[in-house]
């Protein structure tokens, strides 16, 4: 059995918060290392916020109302394509229908749109809310976020 190391974790919003609790810090607290990191999810959800603005332009454009007519599409929203969680770009999302649907309007749809690179999935209603899943198999709210995100979260 491999032994589990615990660390107790502090964090703040900044590098430069972080600079100077790790000199205030100590190393260790009863045995157990003190590590200090950056909590940039308030960062990262402003910037996905402003990518997502700069997306909403391109599906408001009528030139691109085409797309809308393709059977199976429902609608175009703003996405942003993340990596572990960090907002990476803006993207355009093409809901469809069902997920056995993706594959065909992938083929009707451009790679990109106004410059932003284009997604595809199906949304599955929720008690609280929709949830957009890219791999037509249906989304799980308990999945974490496990990297190279094609905006399909």
């Amino acid at each position: 059995m491999t032994p589990v190391e615990n660390n107790i974790l502090v964090s703040t919003d900044t590098e430069e918060h972080a600079a100077i609790l790790e000199k205030q810090l100590p190393g260790s607290l009863e045995g157990f290392p003190v590590v200090v990191g950056v909590d940039r999810s308030k960062q990262w959800e402003i910037e996905g916020e402003q990518m997502m603005a700069k997306v909403k332009p391109v599906i408001d454009d009528p030139s691109n109302k085409w797309i809308l007519k393709i059977p199976h599409v429902i609608r175009m929203d703003p996405s942003v394509q993340t990596e572990y969680g960090e907002p990476k770009t803006g993207a355009v999302a093409i809901v469809v229908d069902s997920g056995k649907s993706i594959k065909e309007v992938q083929s009707k749809v451009p790679k990109t749109i106004g410059g932003f690179p284009t997604t595809f999935g199906q949304v599955e209603n929720w008690s609280v809310g929709e949830c957009f899943t890219g791999n037509g198999k249906g989304c799980d709210r308990d999945e974490d976020d496990n990297g190279a995100d094609d905006g399909s979260n």
